[in-house]
């Protein structure tokens, strides 16, 4: 029915509808409707962009002539549309608004591990009763964080400003190898941490007789040794042999030995301790009800999220090193064709380096309560010199 002092005027982003009483219908819609309608739009749209651009790169390259590459052309509309906003509200150009924000965010996460990763060694190490063997291994993880978040983007950012950071160029290099060096000391040295925990939480017994100093000093030793060991055959390959086989087979053995296997081992021991964890809170449960005595709520939630925190740290750690593990497999297949990834691998292994000293704040009880007596004794210095000091306490009527 059209309405006799009504027009309906349709557009692509918004949609007006002026008229009389015939028409107060479209008030008594749930607002839900309309959100649930732009939701599924939204949804649609960002399924059909960056997918299946991926997807026809990965086949065909995206030629133009191809059936598959006309059927992405909504990513070129969007970029087209992107391009045009651009110029009518003066938004700076895509590849430097990009690079505005990677400098930022670089930035942010390695003052963030440095700063975090500083604070654990200086506590660790002022504190003599924070001197064991599991410490040990959480001071040598985080002087690999705190250089892997220093070793990140200021010598990027210096080769940046030097050569644009061309491949080709000497200093490009030897950046990379500069901090993949670290990169790799702090994924041995966390397996090295989650190896000692495994063995403490799943094998108490044999924790004491197994893990001694020189155990300790062992591991520690080749969590850096094995990182040096295989940066300095890049080296010598990049600087004396320049063979592309013995390049295809270090990163074979990198990709292996320090990505793979790393992986595999950190889901393995935490799908262990967490069975353990389980099987602990279920017979402390059934204890528990058995003595009438419930503190079953805090004991859970406690346990629950120190799990969730456990799984983000692995999280964190696996989605970083499969972008590391593809650009290894691109290094091999494509004849050391640069990945161009750098945008996302490089924040995403420094917020790596970022996640760990907090975890240590929460999963290490000792190291949680020095934490808390460091601060509680900050705040109460400020609050005594900043409360006056009278000499003379006496009222007088």
């Amino acid at each position: 029915q059209q309405p006799q002092n009504g027009n309906l005027v349709f557009d692509s982003w918004l949609v007006s509808i002026h008229s009389d009483h015939n028409w107060k219908w479209i008030y008594h819609l749930p607002p839900n409707a309309f959100i649930v309608s732009l939701a599924a739009a939204d949804f649609c749209v960002g399924l059909s962009t960056f997918p299946p651009l991926f997807v026809c790169e990965e086949i065909i390259g995206c030629n133009p002539k191809a059936f598959l590459a006309r059927n992405c052309s909504l990513v070129v509309q969007t970029q087209t549309l992107y391009s045009q906003l651009s110029f009518v509200l003066g938004w700076p150009p895509e590849d430097h608004k990009m690079e505005t924000w990677f400098w930022i965010l670089g930035w942010s996460l390695s003052i963030l591990s440095m700063t975090g990763n500083g604070f654990i060694i200086f506590l660790v190490c002022r504190r003599r009763r924070l001197r064991n063997k599991t410490n040990a291994f959480v001071v040598s993880l985080a002087v690999a964080d705190f250089c892997a978040g220093w070793s990140a983007f200021p010598p990027l950012f210096v080769c940046e400003e030097m050569t644009r950071c061309d491949p080709t160029a000497f200093i490009a290099s030897g950046v990379d190898y500069f901090r993949w060096l670290f990169i790799y000391a702090s994924v041995t040295n966390l397996c090295s941490l989650v190896l000692d925990r495994y063995i403490a939480i799943v094998r108490p017994l044999s924790y004491l007789t197994f893990m001694t100093r020189r155990s300790v000093f062992q591991m520690i030793f080749m969590s850096w040794t094995i990182p040096v060991v295989v940066v300095f055959a890049f080296l010598l390959n990049w600087l004396i042999f320049e063979e592309i086989v013995l390049f295809k087979v270090l990163i074979s053995i990198s990709m292996v030995f320090l990505e793979i296997l790393p992986s595999c081992v950190l889901i393995f021991c935490f799908g262990s301790m967490y069975y353990v964890v389980y099987k602990h809170e279920r017979a402390a449960r059934i204890l528990a009800n058995q003595l009438r005595f419930n503190q079953r709520f805090l004991f859970r939630i406690k346990e629950k999220a120190a799990v969730q925190i456990m799984a983000i740290v692995i999280g964190i750690f696996l989605l970083a090193f499969t972008f590391a593990i593809r650009c290894s497999f691109i290094h091999i297949l494509k004849d050391g064709k640069p990945c161009d990834d750098k945008e996302y691998k490089i924040p995403l292994l420094v917020l790596n380096s970022v996640v760990n000293p907090f975890a240590y704040a929460v999963f290490k009880r000792d190291i949680n309560m020095e934490i808390k007596r460091y601060i509680c004794c900050v705040i109460c210095k400020k609050k005594r010199h900043s409360d006056p000091i009278y000499e003379n306490n006496f009222f007088y009527l």
